[in-house]
């Protein structure tokens, strides 16, 4: 298998432990159906399926394989798009989740493609999905009523504004479609349908081979594939590049579409690349770099994977550069960058030092941060490649921008040429790529070594969990009669619908406490914004004295004028200045400081939201006497109310107003010309103030909204009836229950004391 027999025979004996520890969990279904969920990941390697992957890792000759992750519409189509060609939309940019397809990139003398489509069942569990859609429109819906229901009769005389069922359904329609499964499974099976249903060809699950005589022509036909719009693109699981590139000849990249997918298939085949990978670009967006997302998936990579070679890009840098930065970079570029790449990296340092755990991976990262982080711009590099006939409407509002907030960089073609270049930073990510290349050997030991040794430690900590879990399992059918499961049973029954509301209904008010935290921690942050800009206004105003010769009155004057040239006089009055550069650059700073205020409230709000949430639930059940503490499942309680703040991943930068022309000027102004600016910076900053006060009460909302559309109660009483249910039948026969518990432990153990 490979050239250490050490490691031979260490692979050798933790697969025979796999092989044991699942005939253990299949010769008890009933025991372990719900444990495995609990103590495995998502793609649990089978013995044969961890015996191939370390011989692939271990395979002499093979290529080097980079994986390149990070969420959707982070910028990683188009950071590959320019290291490898040119900038150009050879890779597509994905429109939503279901449209992003994992693909492959390796060298072939001539351009052609391999698309894997959706099998049949793929599409079945798509239609799955589709159905749990409606089904989910239709609780929501009757849920929202009831507690409408509720609010009326416990109004005690106050108004309470009539529900629209019409009106109500369509906002819970919207909401649906925001959700990464749900709706976007619908959107994709919907496609599907349009289309015609999957091509009956295409059912046997063979890849699509596609040809072309250049990677242009490839790149025209791939559109109808993986497009946003494209029309196979509903069929489009995975796809597989093979491009007569140099860089290619060494190396395989694969762009992931991330995990979580809600197409089994394409995630099993993500993690499968997953296990392949050497090393990882991680690309995040500088306006929200390693949000939890990126860590998640690092977590993985690092502990599970064995990836030790993982790089950071901060992608998307241009839309930093025009807050804090240009103002304190006094529009220096070159200053500019440097501070940026001096703040990414203390960011990355703290947030990687307090997610760290065990992780070796990121510990490894962490020792040489400071040469594994780039600051990149797809749009810069654009800039640099592509002619002006080509850029679109984004690539010009920057250009326009750049021109405007670093005036000396790009006053001519020549010095725009010089500069974009450091902005786009391809040549430092190219390094990166430079790098593992040169050490591919000591890499590709490292990462066999590596992947055995994470893989050992996810089996002990999976044994670890089975013990506990069975152990706890065991205790509670010993110590639990029927009597006492059947009498729990009708009190959750009977409590059910109840209870469901009087959960819903604490969750309505966490919503609305946790909206109201938001708006004030918003509304804080933009009046410190606010009050610092009009100090800085302040500070800008000033005067001059202006001294002029003018004519004087008088006959006397006039004949000095005419004989000798005299009749002058000069007069000197003051006159308003104000600095231009400076409003210019706290005007738009504010662009950038609202949006990290919003990043920044939101994670604050979520950090303390799971405690809040629980003890407002157990608070109303208590106090409605609803179900006794006894028969509220802690764990299925936390589980439902991280499911209601799963829903509160992200949300749109505030859209404000562009600086307007007439606040581009520099330099210091003076009389009318003063007066005019201020006057105009006046306006813009009210609309700014407007459009950033509508904009935290839009974020307030939508934070509510996302809040109280996930159905926390039913989710709750679903999960402890299913509990109880299965406790039941194991009370029933207990003596056989017990006998097989012990039986199961007692292989375990033994499995645990072979290590």
């Amino acid at each position: 298998m490979t050239a250490n027999h050490n490691i031979d025979r260490q692979v050798d004996l933790l697969a025979e432990r796999l092989s044991r520890f699942d005939e253990a969990l299949n010769r008890y279904p009933d025991l372990s159906r719900d444990l495995r969920g609990e103590i495995q990941e998502s793609e649990w390697l089978s013995a044969d399926a961890f015996r191939s992957a370390v011989a692939e890792k271990a395979r002499e000759g093979r290529q080097l394989r980079v994986g390149i992750i990070g969420r959707v519409k982070a910028g990683k189509s188009s950071l590959l798009n320019a290291l490898l060609f040119e900038g150009k939309d050879i890779l597509p940019k994905a429109a939503t989740p279901m449209t992003a397809s994992l693909t492959v990139l390796a060298y072939g003398e001539a351009p052609r493609a391999e698309v894997d489509p959706f099998t049949p069942e793929d599409v079945a569990e798509m239609a799955r999905l589709a159905a749990d859609y409606e089904l989910a429109l239709k609780t929501r819906v009757a849920n929202r009523l009831a507690q409408h229901q509720e609010r009326l009769a416990n109004a005690g005389g106050r108004p309470i504004p009539p529900l629209d069922r019409d009106r109500l359904e369509q906002t819970v329609r919207r909401e649906l479609d925001q959700d990464p499964h749900l709706g976007a499974a619908k959107d994709m099976y919907e496609r599907i349908l349009e289309a015609g249903g999957l091509p009956a060809q295409w059912a046997r699950g063979e890849a699509i081979q596609l040809e072309a005589d250049s990677i242009e022509a490839l790149r025209l036909r791939l559109a109808d594939y993986v497009g946003a719009n494209g029309k196979f693109t509903p069929f489009t699981n995975c796809l597989r590049l093979y491009l007569p590139l140099p860089g290619l000849k060494d190396l395989e990249v694969v762009d992931t579409p991330g995990i979580n997918d809600p197409i089994p298939s394409r995630e099993k085949r993500t993690y499968r690349e997953l296990h392949r990978c050497d090393a990882v670009f991680v690309v995040s967006p500088a306006g929200q770099f390693l949000n939890a997302q990126d860590l998640d998936l690092m977590d993985r990579l690092g502990q599970k994977e064995g990836v030790r070679e993982v790089f950071l890009v901060a992608s998307q840098v241009d839309s930093q550069l025009f807050g804090s930065e240009q103002r304190q970079s006094g529009g220096q570029l070159p200053a500019a960058l440097a501070s940026l790449q001096q703040v990414l990296t203390q960011q990355a340092r703290q947030t990687l030092a307090a997610q760290r755990g065990d992780n070796p991976g990121v510990k490894q990262l962490l020792t040489g941060l400071k040469d594994r982080l780039a600051v990149t711009s797809s749009v810069a590099h654009a800039l640099v490649v592509q002619p002006e006939s080509e850029w679109d409407s984004n690539t010009r509002h920057i250009w326009q921008m750049l021109g405007k907030g670093y005036p000396l960089a790009f006053a001519t073609p020549q010095l725009a040429r010089e500069n974009l270049p450091s902005l786009a930073g391809m040549a430092r990510t190219q390094g990166f790529l430079d790098l593992v290349r040169k050490r591919k050997e000591a890499i590709q030991a490292a990462s066999v070594d590596a992947f055995f040794q994470d893989r050992a430690q996810v089996i002990a900590q999976s044994l670890a969990k089975a013990l506990e879990v069975l152990g706890h399992d065991r205790s509670k059918v010993e110590t639990t009669s029927g009597e006492v499961l059947e009498g729990q049973l009708k009190a959750m029954l009977a409590a059910r619908n109840q209870g469901a509301k009087v959960v819903n209904l604490a969750v309505q008010e966490v919503a609305n406490d946790s909206a109201d935290a938001l708006t004030n921690a918003l509304a804080a942050a933009t009046d410190a914004f606010f009050s610092k800009v009009r100090r800085t206004a302040e500070g800008a105003r000033g005067t001059e004295v202006e001294s002029r010769t003018v004519d004087s009155d008088g006959v006397g004057a006039w004949f000095a004028r005419i004989l000798w040239g005299g009749g002058r006089e000069t007069r000197t009055r003051t006159v308003q200045t104000i600095k231009a550069s400076t409003i210019r650059d706290a005007l738009m700073s504010l662009h950038l400081d609202l949006q990290r205020a919003q990043a920044a409230a939101v994670a604050a709000q979520r950090n303390q939201l799971r405690k809040t949430m629980e003890r407002a639930v157990m608070g109303r059940l208590r106090g409605g006497k609803v179900i006794a503490d006894r028969d509220i499942d802690g764990i299925a309680l936390e589980q439902a109310c991280m499911m209601a703040i799963s829903e509160l991943r992200s949300f749109d930068d505030p859209q404000l107003p562009i600086l307007p022309d007439e606040l581009t000027r520099s330099g210091t102004l003076t009389g009318y010309e003063a007066d005019r600016f201020e006057q105009a910076a006046q306006n813009y900053l009210l609309q700014l103030q407007k459009a950033a006060s509508r904009s935290g009460e839009e974020l307030s909302a939508a934070y509510e909204k996302r809040l109280k559309k996930v159905d926390v109660g039913t989710s709750l009483f679903a999960n402890y009836e299913k509990k109880i249910q299965s406790l039941k039948a194991a009370v029933k026969e207990k003596t056989v229950t017990l006998k097989r518990y012990d039986a199961l432990l007692a292989d375990l153990k033994e499995l645990r004391r072979g290590a």
